[in-house]
């Protein structure tokens, strides 16, 4: 029979806290970069999506005339 009580796991901010460690170090240095840079990440995205876009814009604009 067990007369302990139940044992204690370790505080949620410690754990948290590995799990950061760990994920910031299997990032690699573009996006570590980006991570530290939202703004400029938030570019990127935009500047992709405009990129992608772009030939559907145009294809519709010459179909209109």
């Amino acid at each position: 029979m067990n007369l302990e009580g139940p044992a204690r796991d370790a505080a949620a901010g410690q754990a948290d806290a590995s799990f950061a460690e760990l994920t910031a170090r299997r990032r690699g240095l573009v996006r570590r970069y980006l991570y530290q840079h939202q703004r400029v990440m938030d570019a990127v995205v935009a500047l992709r999506y405009a990129l992608l876009v772009a030939p559907t814009v145009v294809d519709a604009a010459m179909s209109y005339k």
